[in-house]
């Protein structure tokens, strides 16, 4: 029993009800204000009965490794004298190198 503001004392009374038939129903009552609520954790097998599983299929075959193939924008890295390291000093606005301006233009 819980004392509230007016002074009255408040009872919280649940009784819980388990199935016999199925393991892991629950009915909750609350017996003062005559509420009825159900909880079900399960595995929606009734109870005595038999669960045997089904075997599991085959697991699939290992697909074939696919070729890689290189990116056709990449250039291989060239060591140089000019430049040891094979970084690539292509002018970041003229990656190819090329001038994109027609000579017969000017």
């Amino acid at each position: 029993m819980v004392g509230n503001d007016s002074g009255k004392s408040a009872t919280y009374e649940i009784a819980v009800i388990h199935s016999l038939q199925w393991p892991g129903f629950l009915t909750l009552v609350n017996t003062e204000k005559q509420r009825w609520s159900h909880l079900y954790i399960g595995l929606g097998i009734k109870a005595n009965q038999k669960f045997i599983p089904e075997k599991p299929q085959d697991f699939l075959k290992e697909p074939n490794d696919l070729t890689e193939v290189k990116e056709p924008h990449d250039k291989p890295k060239v060591d140089t004298p000019d430049n040891p390291d094979g970084v690539d000093l292509a002018d970041p606005n003229n990656p190819d190198g090329t001038d994109l301006q027609d000579p017969a233009d000017d």
